[in-house]
């Protein structure tokens, strides 16, 4: 899961300010590494450039000298996301950072982006479809997804057509933007999985027609002096020329089935994007699933003392869960008081599993006099491997805590993600083994029968085993409780009914085309 910008604008400077602009939003999306194609379209001329970590200071200044050499009018860019569980080098992935580029005689002839996974089976097919494979070190499935769009496109001379063989053939989840050096083309795959948002940035100096991951890019970019406007989000089985009409939907193909990304709106989108296919803004959502946890809980909120949110995509639930909560304890307090870990050099929050792994006892902080002796709830939007929790859990009870009470917005994740989340192998979902050990029921339709209040009980106990083993005695975990959002509520909050939505992730039930 990443986070993906195209540019199409009539100067050089207002290129690389959007670009700078939304590679430094993007980065929420990820920041395990950053890379941007800067275009001119008049000459063909492409030149890429990728960086180990999230956009700052020195990863700038290499745009600001390419745009020198190059005069772009064109750009694309993209904030890469490891969930990979198995150790990545900083070589590797730097290695598989976008943008894809396409190696010609003596040029770069081609660079895409692309944010989503194709599963398996479709690389498999997506593999034996190319004639001639270009000599690449990357080895992520946006690589050969471009080198096929780039065989049809050669194959048909038409944009259109090549577009449309790939919406027809490729299963899976691709927002993906491709740039021969001339146009900037925009595809969104006929399910929907991934978003991408269309619209306009006016600055000082021009206009840019933008694509982006997410409609928030444009309040964010708004704020920082340039007239931006939302148009829409692309229609999924729609194809685009980024230099043309952003008001006019040309949707290429259609197999009657939505399958949005649930874990969208839920996580990833910022709480000031508009849900994807509403008009509803992602913090109304977030707000009213909440409150819903909150008065699942009504019991257990009456005992805390203190109401905490999981930065950032807890916040939102959390003020929902709060304005819940002091109508059942008015004593309780809210406090945003939790920190993340942040990179001794540059100061900023680390979101990635690689720089974690490089600094030594990474910790969250926070205020003790805030929590000493208090019964503390925390808000968070899922648990996945259980890995943040146990960090939290440690850093709440060092400042004097007494109990800790975990709600998750999100219920119990039990199944791996083929589609762009990246998630780990189900052994290493920390409720998988509920299915294992038969304490939830799991058919061949994919009904998943469990009652949530008896899946809180053994998940805490997990919980508290990972807690133990990664602490030992210096920590006694008997005091920390798990409480998540029942599905019935999960599905109630969503934008759009459920149907539009994979729940794969949650009840193992995958596209079947």
């Amino acid at each position: 899961m990443c986070g993906i910008i195209g540019i199409h604008s009539d100067s050089m400077n207002h290129t690389l300010d959007v670009l700078v602009q939304g590679l430094s939003y993007l980065e929420k999306r990820g920041q395990d590494g950053t890379g941007a194609a800067l275009i001119n379209s008049e000459k063909g001329l492409i030149d890429a450039r990728k960086y180990h970590k999230s956009i700052g200071s020195n990863f700038i200044k290499m745009l600001e000298g390419s745009a020198l050499r190059v005069h772009p009018s064109m750009a694309l860019g993209q904030t890469r996301y490891t969930t990979s569980s198995h150790k990545v080098t900083a070589q590797e992935n730097l290695v598989n950072t976008q943008p894809i580029e396409l190696p010609g005689e003596d040029i770069v002839r081609a660079v895409s982006v692309h944010n989503g996974n194709l599963p398996l089976s479709t690389l498999d097919f997506v593999k034996g479809s190319i004639v001639n494979k270009c000599d690449m070190m990357c080895t992520v499935d946006s690589r050969y997804l471009t080198e096929y769009f780039d065989q049809e496109l050669n194959k048909a001379g038409d944009s259109r057509k090549a577009a449309e063989v790939i919406m027809n053939k490729v299963i899976g989840a691709y927002s993906f933007m491709f740039s021969d050096g001339k146009d900037i083309y925009a595809m969104r795959d006929p399910w929907g999985f991934r978003p991408l948002c269309l619209g306009t940035v006016e600055g000082a100096w021009g206009r840019a027609n933008v694509a982006v991951s997410e409609s928030g890019f444009f309040k964010e970019v708004s704020a920082h002096g340039f007239d931006a406007e939302f148009i829409r989000h692309m229609m999924p089985g729609e194809f685009l020329n980024l230099s043309g009409r952003l008001d006019d939907p040309q949707q290429l193909v259609s197999f009657g089935r939505l399958w949005r990304c649930f874990f969208e709106p839920k996580y990833f989108m910022d709480r000031f994007s508009i849900a994807d296919g509403t008009e509803m803004g992602n913090v109304e959502y977030r707000f009213a699933d909440g409150y819903d946890l909150c008065l699942q809980y009504k019991d257990v909120a009456k005992t805390i003392d203190r109401l905490i949110p999981v930065k950032n995509s807890g916040l939102t639930f959390a003020q929902g869960f709060y304005k819940c909560l002091v109508q059942l304890n008015p004593e309780a307090e809210y406090h945003d008081v939790l920190e993340k870990p942040k990179d001794p050099d540059s100061g900023k929050i680390i979101r990635n599993f690689i720089q974690r792994d490089q600094i030594r006892n990474p910790r969250f902080y926070i205020d003790s006099h805030v929590v000493k002796d208090k019964n503390v709830a925390l808000v968070d939007d899922s648990i996945v491997r259980g890995d943040s929790i146990t960090e939290i859990y440690k850093t709440v009870k060092d400042a004097g805590a007494k109990e800790v009470h975990f709600f998750v917005s999100c219920p119990p994740i039990f199944f791996s993600c083929e589609y762009g989340i990246d998630t780990p192998d189900n052994h290493e979902l920390l409720a998988h083994s509920l299915l294992v050990e038969g304490i939830v029921d799991h058919d061949d339709m994919h009904l998943m029968r469990y009652d949530i209040n008896k899946v809180n009980e053994p998940m805490t106990r997990k919980v508290r085993d990972k807690i133990s083993s990664k602490y030992g005695d210096s920590v006694n975990p008997d005091d920390i409780y798990v409480h998540y959002q029942s599905p019935d509520n999960n599905l109630k909050n969503l934008p759009l009914p459920k149907d539009q939505y994979c729940l794969a992730c949650l009840n193992g039930k995958k596209l079947v085309v």
